[in-house]
């Protein structure tokens, strides 16, 4: 047990001293730019350094309101229009919506297509190729159909 608590101590001071040496480098990075800003505006009177403080303000509110109204953003990207798909089929269209008569005889009309393949042997290969592709096909067909023929 003591050993256990001495390594997560070890780990715990190891990551104190990382962070303490990084705050040591912060603070004299603070106190080296202090000293060199001080250096620079000793012989400056006051008036001066109230109108370079007045610039700097006045720099850093133009570049604000330039970066906010995106006006260094420059987009090469050119947009063209979007077309739509001419037969795109729309769900709010109803002029083309079929009855269930007729969608009953579609279902109908492919069983019956269905059927007519496995007549021929070139139509048995294709009739075996999609049955194989979609097995649960036929099946669904069937249910479709019993579902129209019920309403």
């Amino acid at each position: 047990m003591r050993k256990r608590n001495k390594k997560a101590e070890d780990r715990v001071t190891r990551k104190q001293n990382k962070s303490s040496k990084w705050l040591l480098l912060w603070k004299r990075a603070q106190s080296a730019w202090a000293d060199w800003m001080q250096k620079k505006t000793t012989n400056m009177s006051q008036r001066t350094l109230v109108a370079l403080l007045f610039l700097f303000i006045s720099c850093s509110i133009v570049l604000n309101c330039f970066i906010l109204t995106g006006h260094f953003i420059q987009s090469d990207l050119e947009y063209g229009t979007v077309s739509q798909p001419v037969n795109l089929y729309h769900l709010e269209d109803n002029s083309k919506s079929l009855s269930v008569e007729q969608e009953l005889a579609q279902m109908r009309e492919f069983r019956r297509y269905m059927d007519s393949l496995n007549l021929s042997p070139q139509g048995k290969l294709i009739y075996d190729s999609i049955v194989s592709a979609r097995p649960g096909l036929l099946d669904s067909v069937k249910q479709i159909e019993n579902l129209l023929s019920n309403q």
